[in-house]
């Protein structure tokens, strides 16, 4: 067994011991996001990416739920929010992927323009100003495909 398999085996085994019909309370939902977040990430490095994009599409819905307050928190809900964007350009469903995206870049923005989070940060300079939130880009179709 490889490295890879070993590890999405423990993942695995950790999933199941937290993912029951009733999961309830913040710490236990915490530990099932994460969970979820690096089986995703596993699941993805093996090749297995729509196995990967429901795995982080049900990491993400998880994080929605939580009372996420503090930064680091917030740090693994933009995390999250960017592989999984990922995940769903790499399957071609790129229009999905950019809304994803955005709503990961607009938290990475407010992460950065936190002082306190910025003087932590080895990331220090915002492209943005911190009044500033960045905005979507318009889609544009291209129906002659």
């Amino acid at each position: 067994m490889g490295c890879h398999e070993a590890a999405l085996s423990v993942r695995q085994e950790v999933i199941s011991l937290y993912h029951t019909p009733n999961v309830d309370g913040q710490e236990q939902k915490w530990c099932l996001s994460h969970a979820l977040y690096y089986y995703g990430i596993t699941l993805s490095d093996m090749g297995h990416h729509e196995d990967a994009l429901s795995v982080r599409q049900e990491a993400v819905s998880l994080y929605h739920t939580l009372d996420i307050d503090g930064q680091e928190q917030k740090q693994h809900l933009a995390n999250a929010l960017h592989d999984y964007g990922n995940t769903l350009s790499n399957l071609g469903c790129h229009e999905d992927a950019l809304s994803i995206r955005w709503e990961a870049i607009s938290l990475d923005h407010t992460l950065n323009a936190d002082p306190v989070n910025h003087h932590h940060s080895s990331n220090t300079s915002s492209p943005l100003p911190t009044s500033q939130t960045p905005t979507p880009p318009a889609v544009i179709q291209d129906d002659s495909m």
